[in-house]
């Protein structure tokens, strides 16, 4: 492998053996494959998604769906090549093909939010909110043949109008939260065999992406020789900006026609968090799989394509990878003892700790594997003190609420966890972990207080790495402990306000 800096450039890499090379070459030409395999069921999916519902994807559509796969199905849901299968074996676990038959919650919230019309609107007084719910009732009876929507009986749709208590719902966040409630299973009642058919037409999408690109990945391997282990090599290069030190890390060297102009070969990150990977890579005691002898730099190269995939072409799935401050993390070290994230990655983590959704590629930085896992073995067994901010994605965050509270009840050990969800209305999971028994007690965050790190924040600008919201509805951190937990890690108003504060430090 190739690396060049300056002289005064500190050599965070080390020149590798010919078994390194080997090793290294192979699992970058494997997540070459990966890369290119995913961009391709992203436009299959975005181009069935235009057929199916008559208008383009929702830039989040995709993220949700592939996550809902990546999180909750055991083993290896997506590996489009022998590779990555072969490093994902670090864990032991079996491959998993698509379920049949089932349909996808995250497809069915994405196609609700807009089918066959987008939700009510907000709107700032009852009378405007109101006139806007008679013109939603009127479309919904309707057919819209573009979308496919045949409308809704007339009398279906009265009788949900009449379980509406208009007296009761003055302001216009409650009529809209109470209209969603009253429609919103009509409505999914009409679509379910299409829900369902789109679900199953997705998955075999999945499996044909993952056996085309197995197939070329399997035929380059046979193609290849002993001679050909060092086509593929890494360079890094020292670059400064207006906003501090970067490193730029480039893939060089020749790649199969299938996949030239495929993906992007160079990456910029920031020195600090290139450091803060490194000392995690040499804190790993072992690494196992064929790819095990690969060194720091082609380990890094895999692990940023691996996120830039999940990211999308325009950074879309960016969004589900913001992070909270340094200044809230010693908030929670401090006053609840807290040593682990649940959700996060090389690239966003802040804690040494961490789970992660792409074991096979972040193990080595320090992963402990993805959160359903870790709570079921690791968690359950030890107990200890999280943090636990999911992507919000309203599905996702109702199974990791279940699953904390089964874990947490389960759990003969002190058990606490620091849930940050957003403060939506009509959120299920929000519902669910504020009415917990296992709830100790809450944080409401907003205003000039409301801010998470950028989820670009490994290369981002400087200007930029900080997001704040002031006008969102802003989150809750909630305490969910056991007894144990409660006990060794109590929660206090002196503790909340603290916790409140750091935020706020968080924002300066």
């Amino acid at each position: 492998l190739k690396f060049s800096h300056s002289r005064s450039w500190p050599a965070l890499f080390h020149m590798s053996d010919d078994t390194s090379a080997v090793a290294s070459h192979g699992l970058l030409l494997s997540e070459c494959f990966w890369y290119s395999a995913l961009a391709d069921l992203r436009k299959q999916f975005v181009k069935s998604w235009k057929s199916t519902w008559g208008y383009a994807a929702p830039a989040e559509a995709f993220n949700a769906w592939f996550l809902e796969r990546l999180n909750f199905d055991q083993g290896t849901v997506w590996p489009p090549s022998a590779g990555s299968l072969g490093h994902d074996g670090e864990t032991g676990a079996p491959s998993l093909l698509p379920l049949e038959g089932a349909t996808s919650e995250a497809l069915q919230t994405w196609v609700l939010l807009k089918t066959p019309y987008e939700w009510l609107t907000a709107t700032a007084d009852a009378q405007s909110a109101r006139a806007r719910l008679a013109e939603f009732v009127a479309q919904l009876k309707a057919p819209l043949p573009s979308m496919g929507w045949e409308g809704l009986p007339g009398e279906d749709v009265e009788a949900a109008v009449a379980r509406l208590a208009f007296d009761d719902l003055a302001d216009p966040a409650a009529l809209r939260v109470a209209a969603r409630a009253a429609f919103r299973p009509l409505i999914l009642a009409a679509l379910a065999p299409r829900l369902q058919a789109f679900s199953a037409s997705s998955a075999a999408l999945l499996g044909d992406a993952r056996a085309s690109w197995l197939e070329l990945y399997n035929l380059q391997i046979q193609q290849s020789s002993s001679a050909d282990s060092r086509l593929v090599a890494i360079e890094g290069r020292p670059t400064k900006t207006k906003t501090g030190a970067k490193l730029r890390v480039e893939l060089s060297g020749a790649l199969p026609p299938e996949l030239e102009g495929k993906l992007p070969r160079s990456y910029e990150i920031h020195v600090a968090r290139i450091e803060k990977l490194r000392q995690a890579f040499c804190r790993q005691s072992s690494t196992h799989g064929p790819f095990a002898a690969a060194s720091f730099e082609a380990r890094l190269w895999a692990m940023l394509t691996r996120y830039q995939a999940l990211f999308g072409p325009h950074d879309e799935g960016a969004g589900w990878h913001m992070a909270l401050t340094a200044e809230v993390f010693d908030s929670l070290e401090e006053d609840f003892g807290v040593a682990q994230e649940l959700f996060a990655s090389p690239l966003n983590c802040t804690l040494p700790a961490y789970c992660s959704v792409f074991e096979d590629v972040d193990r080595c930085f320090g992963s402990r594997g993805r959160f359903f896992n870790f709570c079921r073995t690791v968690l359950a067994t030890d107990g200890g003190s999280f943090e636990c901010n999911p992507p919000f994605e309203e599905r996702l965050m109702r199974r990791a609420v279940h699953q904390l509270t089964s874990t947490l009840t389960e759990c003969a050990k002190p058990a606490s966890v620091a849930l940050v969800l957003p403060d939506w209305p009509e959120s299920e999971a929000l519902a669910a972990a504020l009415g917990a028994s296992l709830c100790r007690g809450r944080v409401h965050i907003c205003g000039d207080h409301h801010a998470y790190l950028n989820g670009r924040q490994h290369c981002c600008p400087a200007q930029h790495r900080l997001l704040r919201q002031r006008e969102a509805r802003g989150s809750f951190v909630i305490f969910l402990q056991n007894d144990l937990g409660a006990a060794l890690w109590p929660v206090s108003e002196g503790k909340f306000e603290r916790h409140l504060q750091a935020w706020g430090r968080g924002c300066e």
